[in-house]
C-alpha cells in the first residue's frame, strides 16, 4: 500500500519561492563573471551550488504530492522522511499505538517513538492507514 502525500498549495508556493531564489543567485552570478580573483571564483563556486541546491528544493516541493509519504509491503512501513530519506520499520516492532492531535504516535518494542503526521495524508489515506495498522497492533487515543 503506497499513500502519496496530500497537495497543499503552500508546496507549490515554497518550491516557486526557491525557483525565485535560483534566479536571484544566477543573476548574482552574472554580476560576478566580470570580476576577477580567487575570492570571487569561490563565489562564483558557491553560488554554482545555491542555484543548483535552490533548483533541486524547487523540484521537490513542486513534485511532493507524487511522492509516496508511508509504504506498507512486506509487514515493512517505511516513511518518509526528506529528499531522499525513508525510515523503516517492521510492523512486528510496533508495540501500540496513539492518535494524538495531528499525528499518529507509533510505539516500538525498543520505547522508541515514530510520528506520523495526519495532516500530510487524504482522509481517505488515513482510514486506510488506520484500518491496516490495527490488524497488527492497538491503536489507541491519547
Amino acid at each position: 500500500m503506497n499513500l502519496k502525500f496530500k497537495d497543499k498549495p503552500i508546496w507549490k508556493f515554497i518550491g516557486i519561492a526557491y525557483l525565485i531564489i535560483a534566479f536571484i543567485w544566477f543573476g548574482l552570478m552574472l554580476l560576478l563573471l566580470n570580476t576577477v580573483g580567487f575570492v570571487l571564483d569561490l563565489l562564483m563556486v558557491m553560488d554554482l551550488f545555491m542555484i543548483l541546491g535552490s533548483l533541486v528544493l524547487f523540484v521537490y516541493y513542486i513534485k511532493l504530492n507524487t511522492i509516496d509519504y508511508l509504504r506498507i509491503d512486506n509487514n515493512i512501513l517505511s516513511i518518509h522522511k526528506g529528499l531522499r530519506i525513508r525510515k523503516e520499520i517492521n510492523i512486528e516492532e510496533i508495540e501500540k499505538g496513539y492518535i494524538a492531535r495531528d499525528k499518529l504516535i507509533l510505539i516500538l518494542n525498543s520505547e522508541k517513538e515514530i510520528d506520523i503526521y495526519i495532516n500530510q495524508l487524504l482522509i481517505k489515506d488515513y482510514e486506510k492507514l488506520i484500518s491496516e495498522l490495527s490488524n497488527s497492533f492497538v491503536i489507541g487515543k491519547l
